[in-house]
């Protein structure tokens, strides 16, 4: 029968590490939530990676682990600004909580303890109070317009109406990760034409700063008569880039 690490919080808030028998995951988790705990993380042991004589609460070193990994942890924040991407982790771990049986207050006070200082933690902290206090999540969210949308709120507004807030939660997260593909891709297609457009701007600028007006003496030197008219342009705009070299950036 496969056997299940999990971390789990007890009644008291405590934290708890253990180990449990069970036929797949969702067994585990439902007897683990019989003993009064609330799964933070649990995750399978394989066969080969420990030994039946080993002591039920004892495990060999370095286990190979695979399945489900709900390991509740959100990044550092930079100071004065949410992240969209810490948004995006702060709404699915608060889905993988609330699906795993834990209470919203506590959910939330988790998620604040493991924070650094920084916006989003306040923003939790209030959260949670504003809960805790009798109002609701959607309403405690609508309170900071800047970090959460009117789409964010109502579509929270909309899950706890239907009973199905962690299902909302879950695509929420879902969505904003989407949009963070997108933006990535989108900054990784351009980011050769930028390049690209770079080099282009500094040949271009030696050219005009350093090669071209080699040239001009070269014809100077010879004697050469009146030149095509494209040719004194050209020799014309290395003079104002050499002269006013910041009105040739301009046309560049």
């Amino acid at each position: 029968m496969p056997r299940f690490e999990y971390k789990a919080i007890d009644s008291n808030g405590k934290e708890v590490t253990s180990f449990i028998e069970a036929a797949n995951t969702q067994e585990a988790i439902s007897r683990i939530k019989e003993k009064g705990y609330y799964v933070l993380n649990l995750e399978e042991i394989e066969a080969e990676a420990y030994k039946i004589t080993t002591p039920a609460e004892e495990r060999a070193p370095f286990p190979k682990r695979r399945g489900l990994n709900k390991e509740i942890s959100i990044p550092f924040l930079g100071i004065g600004t949410v992240k969209t991407q810490d948004l995006a982790v702060f709404t699915r771990q608060l889905a993988t909580m609330i699906n795993a049986g834990l209470p919203l207050v506590r959910s939330l006070n988790v998620l604040h303890e493991q924070l650094k200082a920084g916006p989003l933690k306040d923003i939790i902290k209030s959260l949670s109070d504003e809960v805790t206090s009798g109002g609701t999540l959607s309403d405690a969210l609508s309170k900071h317009p800047k970090v959460f949308s009117p789409l964010y709120i109502n579509m929270i507004k909309a899950g706890e109406s239907g009973g199905v807030l962690e299902i909302v939660l879950e695509r929420l997260a879902g969505f904003i990760e989407k949009n963070l593909e997108i933006i990535r891709r989108i900054k990784s297609a351009l980011t050769y034409p930028a390049l690209v457009v770079i080099f282009a701007a500094g040949v271009l600028v030696f050219m005009v700063g350093y090669l071209i007006p080699k040239f001009i003496n070269l014809y100077e030197s010879l004697g050469v008569g009146e030149l095509p008219a494209i040719t004194q342009m050209v020799l014309g705009f290395s003079k104002i880039f050499q002269d006013r070299w910041y009105v040739g950036l301009g046309f560049i």
